[in-house]
């Protein structure tokens, strides 16, 4: 995996923890 596709991957994930939340 590239930089750009864990971060991609990273900033998803973080937006659907953050959803639940909220």
């Amino acid at each position: 995996m590239s930089f750009m596709e864990v971060s991609t991957i990273l900033d998803v994930y973080s937006c659907h923890m953050s959803l639940p939340k909220s």
